[in-house]
């Protein structure tokens, strides 16, 4: 039998303190060596939550590039049945605007590649609809 069992097991009978020796270099007070005025530290403090308004949190969400880039579309978007026809808007619609390049997905390659035919005549519906400096290219999805 070990000596820390043999504490272990007199603890229990007389609520005996081990002596330092045996103890793996503790103090009979049980206490680490570095001093017993020594306060755990507090590594996982909670930190309030941050305040922050609707308005604010909605700012935030819209001056990300992603939002943005969806959010210049939504002129052509709202108009796009109109512009390409309705049997076209059911496959294929409008999905970003960045630097002036409109990015358009199809549901399908079929549509993917119609559209890709036509890409020319549509650029010129969208220029007449809007302005021209809106839409400087399209991107097929």
């Amino acid at each position: 039998m070990t000596k820390l069992r043999r504490w272990h097991s007199m603890k229990k009978r007389d609520g005996a303190v081990p002596p330092a020796s045996e103890s793996g270099g503790l103090p009979a007070t049980g206490k680490s060596e570095a001093g017993p005025d020594r306060q755990r530290e507090k590594r996982h403090r909670k930190k309030p939550f941050p305040f922050v308004t609707l308005s604010a949190a909605i700012k935030k969400a819209m001056s990300t590039p992603a939002m943005k880039r969806r959010l210049d579309a939504i002129p052509i978007a709202k108009e796009w049945e109109a512009v390409v026809g309705e049997s076209v808007a059911q496959h294929v619609q409008p999905t970003a605007l960045e630097k002036g390049i409109l990015t358009i997905e199809a549901d399908s390659s079929a549509w993917r590649h119609q559209i890709s035919l036509e890409r020319d005549d549509l650029w010129q519906k969208i220029s007449a609809r809007f302005d021209r400096d809106l839409v400087k290219g399209i991107r097929i999805k």
